[in-house]
């Protein structure tokens, strides 16, 4: 986010801003709605944090592929205006950008490398929220608290988020792959 606002394009930041909160947003609730799912049904327990580590992660997963799904579209229009306009054209750019994709595919050029994407942010996704729950349960459970404190939820965060980055880094060809069918 910070970049785009930096190379003085406030149209390229403001579409950043609106991934970025869209996608969260959506993770955070599909996350949480997948666990409530695979605890009445997988799991078959009453209480969600009686939730199995298997179903946490695949929840996880499911969340990051509903919050992916969501906003491909916008991010692949972002790519192409910051890519081949440059990010300091305006909005103006950004609706003629819009124009040429859909004349070029319909609703199939914004989502061009949408199954490559996906298959790269389950494992990101399940591991940076299961390892998110992990560290916060423990945290709780030796603090004996009911939540933990705004600190200790932003380094779980950071750490969880961290943790997820360096176990897929290897995955990065797929990443490599997406890119290219997405131009």
């Amino acid at each position: 986010m910070q970049v785009a606002f930096e190379l003085g394009s406030p149209v390229a930041f403001l579409i950043e801003c609106v991934t970025d909160l869209q996608e969260s947003a959506i993770k955070f609730v599909s996350y949480e709605q997948s666990k409530r799912f695979l605890a009445k049904y997988w799991d078959c327990v009453s209480d969600v944090s009686e939730l199995s580590s298997s179903s946490r992660f695949f929840a996880g997963g499911v969340g990051g592929i509903t919050s992916q799904f969501a906003i491909y579209g916008l991010e692949t229009l972002k790519t192409r205006v910051q890519s081949e306009i440059g990010p300091a054209q305006g909005m103006k750019a950004v609706k003629a950008m819009a124009k040429t994709m859909w004349q070029s595919g319909g609703i199939r050029a914004y989502y061009r490398g949408l199954t490559l994407g996906l298959v790269g942010v389950f494992p990101y996704s399940a591991i940076d929220m299961g390892t998110y729950e992990t560290l916060r349960r423990y945290y709780c459970k030796s603090m004996k608290v009911d939540e933990p404190g705004v600190m200790a939820t932003l380094s779980f965060g950071a750490l969880s988020g961290s943790i997820g980055a360096a176990s897929v880094y290897r995955m990065s060809p797929l990443s490599s792959l997406r890119n290219g069918v997405d131009g």
